[in-house]
């Protein structure tokens, strides 16, 4: 699997929290059934996320204390929250990113090989964030279809 390494600008998100496990396979039903009640809530709020193929949702997981959590967002032009949407904020710097391709029930996999292959064969220097990594989704993104593609950002020190 390649990756790039590219400057990402700061970006204010609005959305929603769910704590997750540190069990990849029961994390994959919860934030599944999460991303149908965050995007009926886009719904419910009468966001708009842009026209057309210009669109971009986040999913970023992060960690606050012990416990590990999955926001997923939406970036907007205006400030917007209320008692379900908060704000999450994604901190400029370099990043490694990589393209998960095909059925969401694969991401795991795809994780796992980052994590735990590339990221030490390639010495890469993770960037402690409040967060992990996220995962950008937009025009790319086709639910579980072979030809499905999500962006995945980690951020990283460059030497």
């Amino acid at each position: 699997m390649s990756y790039s390494v590219d400057y990402f600008e700061n970006r204010k998100l609005y959305g929603q929290s769910v704590i997750i496990t540190k069990s990849q396979e029961k994390n994959y039903g919860i934030i599944n059934d999460f991303w149908k009640e965050f995007n009926g809530n886009i719904k419910k709020f009468n966001l708009s996320m842009g026209t057309g193929g210009n669109w971009e949702k986040y999913g970023v997981t992060y960690k606050t204390g012990d416990i590990y959590k999955y926001f997923c967002g939406i970036p907007l032009e205006y400030e917007y929250t209320n008692d379900v949407f908060t704000e999450f904020k994604l901190i400029g710097g370099n990043y490694a990113i990589f393209q998960h391709k095909g059925a969401m029930c694969n991401l795991k996999i795809t994780l796992f090989n980052i994590y735990k292959k590339i990221i030490p064969e390639n010495n890469l220097l993770l960037n402690q964030r409040e967060y992990l990594h996220f995962e950008l989704y937009n025009h790319k993104f086709k639910w579980n279809n072979k030809e499905s593609i999500i962006g995945i950002y980690i951020p990283i020190n460059i030497v």
